[in-house]
């Protein structure tokens, strides 16, 4: 039996009276936007997926708590204070208090809807689909946990899954509900939740496969990243020699776990490029698996190269197949450098576009091919058809970036950076390649911003790490810089290159005894550097320890005479800071020196006039050092060489500065 009418009404007037509603009202409005910031935040700071519930547990308990409090008291201009009794009905007090009640009445009403709108896809999600009918979720495909010992299962398990993932983003592709983390990201095993705090991922597709004499078993898994709960497992069972068939029936399978449908223009797009024979197709995802776990040396090269052409001896339309010995043969190129390879890896990469040519990946790997070979408007030409292929690959654009950049086509190379950092905004790389592009143009501050980024990506990247080194020391910040390189050494001592900087430094603020420590351990990773004995041999001579100084210049001497590329100017400066002026001079009348520094390149030409100024020639010496430093060599040691300590008062010396800086803008 219903409640008495009037009563529930009265309870209702009671609870506006008392502001109850409107008390939850403004609750549920702050609660909705404490929920959305710690969905956002919580998973920045690396927090569990279960605070955020949390939270929203808190705050269903609040509201229960407000709710109570609101009856009992109520806040006035007076402060808090505690709600009165009802006043008599039919006094002015009483029907002022109902016209009010009637106005707030139809506001709350409004609030509840709004906010009810707001709040309930967060408390009642799902429609049916995982993807949870967003406009935009992301998926990762993680490696698949092999049973049992079979170290090809275990490659070609890895090859299937680099398949799969790009057979997925093809889906995504074609439907626009989903993209997903390329395969190259994730190479070692990690789990749902790491898989969320690495990519930000919502869904996580991950699984088992066995194999026996006859038989193969594969489970998948769907997984909500946010949750860890698995949302659906499938069991697929399949005889050794349909591992082709299998491959269509797992990729039919993932997109029936996502809610969706697999096309037929889509299977047809999936199918294009591929092997008919169920061998070939084997081989193939066992060479993929080779290098997708890794390649360390020309032996794992051969090893995937091998498949990959058995692959095609038993199938000589299959296109992919083709592409991986491009790949394979661009490696070989990439370790030793033998333009031959590269000559390998364009023949088959032509060949692979030649049988499909709507394989993005073939496109890319003809695209690099002319690259190495100098081709650039040939290989922009198949970048740009790649990219209409599948445009949501970053490292299309970063290739192209490169292409524009070398045509000094700065503006296209940056939008291109850009683009490839949209796309993958969490790759250390896409970072990185912007800020090596922004170096490569003095704009040292962006190059910095964004070298950072992409060693919070990849700390203690080495590579990364002399990038930002290099900027630090470009833009003068030598103690920044020292830090890094510190860091460095501390990961990897044997790096003498690095020691040689750091000597350097200490050179040029002036610590003669700090540069000498750091330049004898470089000596015994680079002991045949005519160039750092010379820097020793300096830095010996401004600490005052000639004797050493003549020792080390000796040697700098006797390095750059036995090597035919030594520039004789080297030698004649050598000789000019040993005081040996006469061997200086006769090897400066011996390098035929042009008669005016404009006809010498920038570093000669500012060489030629340290030279001078070490031989008291300082009339001439100027006029060299002026044109190096005009075409933007030199400031650093101008600026830093004790060398030119003596010339701080010199009225001329900076004269020639003055007209140097000028000359560079």
């Amino acid at each position: 039996m219903l409640a008495n009418p009037n009563k529930l009404s009265q309870f209702w007037q009671e609870l506006k009276r008392r502001n109850v509603p409107r008390s939850l009202a403004i609750y549920a409005g702050t609660a909705f936007i404490v929920l959305e910031a710690s969905d956002i935040i919580f998973p920045r700071w690396g927090l569990p997926d279960w605070s955020v519930d949390l939270v929203l547990y808190l705050l269903i308990v609040g509201a229960v708590i407000t709710a109570v409090v609101s009856w009992i008291y109520d806040l006035t201009p007076e402060g808090v204070t505690k709600t009165g009794a009802l006043e008599i009905e039919g006094s002015e007090d009483s029907l002022r208090a109902k016209k009010k009640l009637k106005a707030s009445t139809i506001l709350i009403a409004l609030l509840i809807v709004v906010i009810g709108f707001l709040v309930y896809p967060k408390i009642f999600q799902g429609n049916g689909s995982p993807l949870g009918g967003k406009i935009q979720s992301s998926i990762a495909v993680l490696p698949l946990k092999i049973i049992g010992e079979d170290a090809e299962l275990g490659y070609f398990a890895s090859g299937l899954v680099e398949s799969l993932t790009h057979m997925l983003s093809k889906v995504g592709n074609s439907r626009q509900t989903f993209s997903v983390i390329p395969s190259s990201e994730i190479v070692e095993a990690i789990t749902a939740g790491e898989a969320r705090k690495k990519f930000g991922v919502s869904l996580v597709i991950s699984g088992s496969i066995q194999k026996d004499q006859n038989s193969s078993r594969l489970i998948i898994n769907l997984i909500d990243a946010r949750k860890q709960n698995l949302i659906r497992s499938e069991k697929l069972d399949y005889a050794n020699d349909k591992n082709l068939i299998i491959q269509d029936e797992i990729i039919a399978v993932m997109v029936s776990m996502l809610g969706m449908d697999l096309e037929q223009d889509t299977r047809d797009q999936l199918a294009r490029g591929g092997s008919s024979l169920n061998v070939p197709n084997e081989l193939y995802l066992i060479g993929r698996g080779i290098f997708r776990e890794g390649v360390e040396s020309l032996e794992d090269i051969d090893e995937a190269l091998e498949y990959f052409l058995e692959a095609i001896e038993q199938d000589t339309l299959f296109a992919s197949a083709y592409a991986g010995i491009a790949q394979a043969y661009t490696l070989k190129y990439h370790f030793t450098m033998d333009p031959s390879w590269n000559d390998e890896s364009l023949k088959y990469s032509r060949k692979a576009v030649e049988l499909n040519d709507q394989d993005p990946y073939a496109l890319m790997s003809l695209a690099s091919s002319l690259v190495e070979k100098g081709e650039y408007d040939e290989a922009l030409v198949y970048y740009k058809k790649s990219r209409l292929l599948d445009s949501t690959r970053s490292n299309i654009y970063s290739e192209m970036a490169y292409l524009y950049e070398m045509d000094g086509k700065y503006e296209l190379a940056e939008r291109s950076h850009m683009k490839s950092i949209e796309l993958d905004p969490d790759s250390h790389l896409t970072h990185y390649y912007l800020g090596a592009f922004y170096h490569a143009l003095a704009r040292y501050d962006e190059a910095i911003t964004e070298i950072k980024i992409a060693l919070e990506y990849s700390p203690g990247h080495l590579t990364i790490m002399h990038a930002l080194a290099a900027c630090y020391w470009a833009t003068e910040r030598f103690q920044e810089a020292s830090s890094i390189f510190g860091e460095i050494i501390a990961i990897d001592s044997t790096q003498g290159r690095v020691l040689w900087n750091l000597g350097t430094i200490s050179y040029y603020l002036g610590d003669f005894e700090e540069s000498i420590e750091y330049y004898k351990k470089a000596e015994k990773y680079i002991p045949q550097s005519y160039n750092l004995y010379w820097m020793l041999g300096r830095s010996y001579h401004w600490a005052g320890e000639e004797s050493l100084a003549q020792e080390a210049l000796s040697k700098a001497i006797t390095l750059a005479k036995s090597s035919s590329s030594v520039p004789l100017l080297s030698i004649a400066s050598y000789y000019a800071l040993k005081e040996k002026q006469d061997s200086a001079e006769y090897y400066m009348e011996t390098m035929g020196l042009p008669d005016r520094p404009e006809e010498m390149d920038a570093s000669q030409a500012f060489l030629l006039g340290e030279l001078y100024l070490v031989l008291d020639r300082e009339s001439e010496a100027f006029e060299y050092i002026e044109s190096g430093l005009s075409r933007g060599f030199g400031w650093l040691d101008v600026r830093h060489s004790p060398l030119y300590k003596d010339l701080t008062d010199n009225k001329e010396f900076h004269e020639m500065l003055a007209r140097a800086e000028e000359a560079m803008k």
